[in-house]
């Protein structure tokens, strides 16, 4: 059960993240008022996911090993969107110049 709910919120938080930096990027704010409000809860954000990617990638790997295939598919899959996920969120969270 919780890597369901684990797999659930790999999928839905990195377009959350990307609403709420587009939404407070087109209300007229500058960008570095963007990426100052939004650079606590996006880092504690990259955090997750880049432990879920590791979390997953070893779940993966067990399953593989007990001969669960199946399984271990959609483990490798859920851990390879969570580091895409940690991928494209990773510019977000820089500063701007």
């Amino acid at each position: 059960m919780a890597l369901l709910l684990l797999r659930a919120c790999v999928a839905l938080v990195c377009p959350a993240m990307f609403i709420w930096y587009y939404a407070l990027s087109h209300s007229g704010e500058y960008a570095a008022a963007v990426v100052r409000e939004m650079e606590t809860p996006l880092r504690h954000v990259l955090m997750g996911y880049l432990a879920a990617g590791a979390f997953l990638l070893a779940v993966a790997v067990v399953e593989r090993w007990r001969k669960r295939c199946k399984q271990a598919m959609w483990d490798f899959v859920f851990a390879g969107l969570a580091l895409l996920c940690w991928w494209l969120l990773l510019p977000l969270s820089q500063p701007v110049k």
